[in-house]
């Protein structure tokens, strides 16, 4: 048994044995409240283990833990012989069922060491294996992981706007994959693909801006506006003005103002989207064709689809399965809300393992849209989501932040940031267009619940429905105005 922190022990044990030239197969349990209760589910996931178990491969076990009780001989090594065979029971449901075990097959299991410290395992359960804690800092060089603790300390510090205890959004939960060990795991990463380069050998003068630069490409492309907004006014200490020219210098080259712009300079099959805007929101307008390397796409060559209304996995196969059956569908989109993120390891793991009997599925564009939202200090919510999020060493997805997936392109964060109040105020709050220009986007910042749902109003168009009403009805659109100047008057007098 392994412990280790998010997808570490996964990503650390399948290193090693594709150094080693080791075969390995991976399961990873669902998600879903469906499977987890079905005994259907369990059945399979034991029928696929029976026979693993007949092969020399090792085994890699994650987030299974409704079917562990079934394979209580195989984990204490419980065997029965016969000749130079040896053999475990499992416990189907109905029966015990002996199945061979190969004298090279070995079997993982990967424990996050959360479930651990909340006791969301069974002590004796644990008690059974030869337990390891695995992290990434075990395989880097102390000089290395003094670098990881610098970046992580950054990160730090721009998510707290300089540790001002007035900042009231929490913003190192718009971080993505910053913790200490994600970093470390990304210096072990960014190592180990540059091992013959010289510019990242241990002697090099540079080598430890040239290594903080490798990871920030990765990272920074992720950053949200809020995270550029600390950088640029948080006045932090001199010593970071290094990392402050690097990660402004990144963010300009790699950012994109809105879906379209970053779709047509699209360059890997595989991406994933961060963003605030609404889940609902259009990404293509009607006939619109978007042109990339890849092809031509728009509404109807595109299939979109969310992440909650799939209640099992074999849901999400039967969607894979029409979307490669369709010939006139060559993006598919999942949307994640902010209840989903669990899933996301998960889905990519259906995705992979149904890719091997369907190579035709990597001829098209899957893109998940992660749809994030902001934390505000203090403010009582529902319990959140443990997220399980896809680590930058997977290197099938390019990850990137987009605020807003229908923002304007000719909008220059850096020149907004850097403006007074003052000027802001005149150029947007007081400006004649800013309802007819920017309605749509305040609106997806509300939460709405449509009670009664009809084909003219319903949760996938009220947005743009509401947007047009306001737009046409002069009454209202000047009532706003009015109020967004009371608003600012009011800010000058309290």
């Amino acid at each position: 048994m392994l412990i280790s922190e998010d997808n570490d022990g996964s990503d650390i044990i399948k290193y090693l044995l594709d150094s080693m030239k080791r075969k390995y197969i991976e399961l990873i349990g669902s998600k879903y409240k469906a499977d987890i209760k079905s005994g259907l589910y369990s059945e399979e996931i034991l029928n696929k283990i029976k026979y693993i178990m007949e092969t020399d491969n090792a085994l890699i076990l994650r987030d299974l833990d409704m079917i562990y009780p079934s394979l209580y001989d195989l984990f204490n090594q419980n065997f029965t012989s016969m000749g130079d065979k040896k053999f475990a029971r499992i416990a189907f449901e109905y029966a015990k069922i002996s199945s061979e075990v190969n004298k090279d097959f070995h079997v993982i299991i990967i424990v996050n060491k959360f479930q651990i410290k909340n006791l969301k395992l069974d002590p004796p359960f644990l008690n059974r294996f030869e337990k390891h804690i695995i992290n990434f800092e075990l395989l880097l060089e102390k000089r290395d992981v003094e670098i990881a603790k610098k970046i992580f300390d950054y990160f730090s510090l721009i998510s707290s706007f300089n540790n001002n205890t007035k900042l009231n959004i929490e913003l190192e939960k718009m971080l993505i994959n910053c913790k200490l060990h994600n970093i470390e795991g990304l210096i072990f990463k960014v190592k180990n693909d540059n091992i013959n380069n010289e510019y990242f050998q241990g002697e090099h003068p540079d080598y430890e801006i040239n290594l903080i630069k490798e990871v920030f490409k990765k990272i920074v492309p992720t950053f949200c506006q809020d995270i550029i907004a600390s950088i640029i006014s948080s006045n932090l200490n001199r010593k970071y003005n290094k990392f402050n020219e690097i990660v402004l210098n990144i963010y300009k080259n790699y950012h994109f103002n809105n879906f379209q712009s970053f779709f047509e300079k699209i360059k890997e099959k595989r991406n994933i989207i961060y963003t605030f805007s609404k889940i609902t929101e259009n990404l293509f307008n009607e006939d619109v064709n978007i042109e990339n390397k890849f092809g031509i796409f728009n509404k109807k060559s595109s299939l979109i689809e969310l992440i909650d209304s799939y209640k099992s996995e074999n849901d999400l196969l039967f969607l894979l399965q029409t979307f490669i059956n369709a010939r006139d569908k060559n993006l598919l989109i999942l949307s994640f809300s902010s209840n989903d993120l669990n899933k996301l390891c998960s889905i990519n793991y259906i995705i992979e393992n149904f890719k091997k009997d369907n190579p035709a599925i990597n001829d098209k564009i899957i893109i998940f849209i992660v749809h994030m939202k902001r934390y505000i200090k203090g403010m009582s919510s529902k319990k959140v989501i443990k997220a399980d999020l896809i680590s930058f060493i997977n290197d099938k997805y390019y990850q990137i932040f987009i605020d807003n997936l229908q923002g304007n392109e000719n909008s220059d964060v850096f020149a907004i940031i850097q403006k007074k109040e003052e000027v802001l105020a005149k150029e947007y709050l007081e400006s004649l267009n800013f309802i007819d220009n920017k309605i749509f986007t305040v609106l997806n910042y509300i939460d709405f619940k449509i009670l009664n749902e009809t084909k003219e109003i319903n949760s996938k168009n009220y947005i743009s429905e509401i947007t047009k009403k306001i737009i046409e009805i002069n009454s209202i659109k000047n009532l706003l105005n009015n109020n967004l100047k009371l608003f600012k008057i009011a800010r000058k007098i309290y």
